[in-house]
């Protein structure tokens, strides 16, 4: 019988129970709504990613993912600080994983439009907690998986290294266009910076320039995501920002 979603009528129970007879390859569904579907309201239109975009985690539940953010590797949770800073979002994942691919080298969520181009900024606050790494990025375009990490052009700074800054190509902080050291503190919360113009690129903390490098051929026109990161440590990221340049 080829045949389907043939209603049967209602069955009257028997001392709260009842015999249904079943015919072999036959799909019965029961249900205690009659047979009715519920309602609901038609998806919104589609609508490209919002620039400028900005969001300060305060108004998410304690241990919830944030909004538009998306985790590649690692785990990243609202968590309630009890300070100026009110909630912000943390990295939580301390050790790395036994997973079913070559895992990131570091933890990173990404956000925004899989097709945006330079110039674009990207600016948070960061606090590593004890010792690690944190970085902002432009034009990260792979997932979680490859050791290597997804290309990019990435600001990082650590805990580790007596301050050290870096502009690099990969979220795997490797081979970098441009470094140094600045004082950075764990526990001490920094505002980073990254502006991407079409030639060059701009790292800041706490909106003093650091230091700058001229993209090269294969960094010179990306499309892909903004995101964050950090080591597999505890570090905060708040005020959380999105823009173009020009409207900086």
């Amino acid at each position: 019988m080829n045949q389907t979603f043939i209603y049967k009528g209602i069955i009257t129970l028997n001392s709260g129970s009842f015999t249904l007879p079943l015919s072999v390859g036959v799909v019965y569904t029961l249900s205690t709504i009659n047979g009715t579907k519920g309602t609901y309201e038609a998806s919104p239109p589609s609508m490209q990613f919002p620039l400028p975009y900005q969001d300060d985690f305060n108004t998410y539940p304690i241990s919830s993912e944030a909004a538009y953010f998306v985790d590649q590797a690692g785990a990243w949770e609202i968590i309630d600080t009890f300070s100026i800073h009110n909630k912000v979002m943390r990295q939580m994942v301390t050790e790395i994983p036994i997973s079913w691919c070559s895992e990131a080298p570091y933890p990173y969520s990404i956000i925004g439009n899989p097709n945006w181009t330079q110039p674009l900024n990207i600016s948070a606050d960061v606090m590593i907690e004890n010792v690690g790494i944190a970085f902002i990025a432009l034009g990260v375009a792979q997932g979680g998986c490859g050791a290597s990490g997804s290309r990019g052009i990435v600001f990082s700074i650590d805990t580790i290294n007596d301050g050290l800054w870096q502009l690099t190509n990969s979220t795997a902080i490797n081979y970098p266009f441009a470094s140094g050291n600045i004082p950075v503190k764990s526990g001490t919360w920094y505002t980073l910076t990254l502006v991407v113009f079409t030639d060059h690129s701009e790292a800041y903390i706490n909106g003093k320039l650091v230091g700058q490098c001229v993209l090269s051929a294969t960094t010179s026109r990306f499309t892909a995501f903004a995101a964050i990161g950090s080591s597999w440590d505890y570090v905060q990221f708040d005020n959380f920002r999105l823009q173009s340049p020009n409207k900086a």
